[in-house]
């Protein structure tokens, strides 16, 4: 089968084993996280996970507001 008759989502999963859960939660909580300059979620690997039935009930989105004051 070519790459091109495989559903995007099949394509872009990538799993990493990290040497310590700190290491792991570092990475997972220091988002917002980019792969060519596109936005991808990182979410904990379960053994039981789907991404076909995977439904998002939240986005987390960065935004960035030029010149804006913070006082």
């Amino acid at each position: 089968m070519e790459a091109s008759s495989y559903p995007l989502c099949e394509l872009l999963q990538l799993r990493v084993r990290f040497p310590s859960l700190d290491d792991r939660n570092e990475v997972l909580y220091s988002g917002p996280h980019m792969l060519n300059n596109k936005p991808i979620i990182v979410k904990v690997w379960s053994a039981d996970f789907n991404f076909n039935k995977e439904v998002l009930q939240t986005v987390p989105i960065w935004v960035k507001y030029p010149n804006l004051p913070l006082n």
